[in-house]
């Protein structure tokens, strides 16, 4: 359920878009409402001190995943009190766990309207963590699912970094650059990778998507680790 923050009042807000045009046009809606106030917008690609120039209270972030979780991960590392709301999020278990696992105060559905994206910005300048309906559905839909698993694997688990690693081949990302974005060296994703298909009972890329889409492990959506990046790693 979406309720305005306590003693709300105007907010403001760093916007990161995936795109000028996307931003702009959000930008200028947003200057319609009392409640919000834009003081800039940044992107992806920009170092993480350009944002410490601006006054915020809230960033608010329209990036496509795995994108965009990488990136609120990397301004949490550079700013830990940083509030983040996570924008135009498709309302999917697997994505918006993507995005809690990465830190975000607040999550708002590509389908929720203006005033769920102003009532859960408004409780993130206030600490408070909220998202929109849509998303509350799809994780009450995933958590009552869960809760009827059994897991088909002898209850073994992925850890922590087989987790992310496998998401990330998942999104199409080769094992030389999941090794760079996480610091680790190729031969220890290799081996990551062939412990995580072993526990999957897979073999290939695409058998290994369709058991982490469907959740059918339940070790990978109730334990999985943020998405990481590594210093010195950027967003494209």
């Amino acid at each position: 359920m979406i309720e305005q923050a306590i003693g709300a009042c105007m907010v403001s807000v760093l916007l990161i878009p995936d795109c000028a045009i996307e931003g702009e046009a959000l930008a200028s809606t947003l200057c319609g409402y009392d409640q919000l106030h834009v003081v800039g917008i940044r992107y992806a690609e920009d170092d993480e001190s350009t944002a410490r120039q601006l006054a915020y209270d809230v960033i608010l972030i329209d990036v496509p995943v795995p994108d965009g979780p990488l990136l609120a991960k990397r301004i949490l590392d550079y700013e830990p009190n940083a509030k983040i709301v996570a924008m135009s999020v498709p309302e999917t278990e697997h994505e918006i766990l993507l995005w809690v696992q990465a830190g975000v105060t607040g999550c708002v559905g590509r389908r929720a309207p203006l005033s769920e994206l102003i009532a859960v910005t408004q409780a993130a300048a206030n600490n408070v963590r909220q998202c929109s309906a849509g998303v509350a559905q799809a994780l009450f839909g995933g958590a009552n699912r869960l809760a009827r698993t059994v897991d088909a694997q002898n209850g073994v688990a992925l850890t922590n970094r087989e987790t992310e690693i496998l998401r990330l081949l998942v999104y199409g990302w080769s094992n030389k650059k999941i090794a760079r974005t996480l610091g680790i060296e190729v031969s220890t994703v290799k081996n990551h990778v062939h412990n995580g298909f072993q526990k999957l009972g897979v073999h290939s890329r695409a058998a290994a998507a369709r058991v982490l889409l469907d959740g059918r492990q339940a070790g990978i959506e109730s334990h999985g680790a943020a998405l990481a990046a590594r210093e010195g790693t950027r967003v494209h």
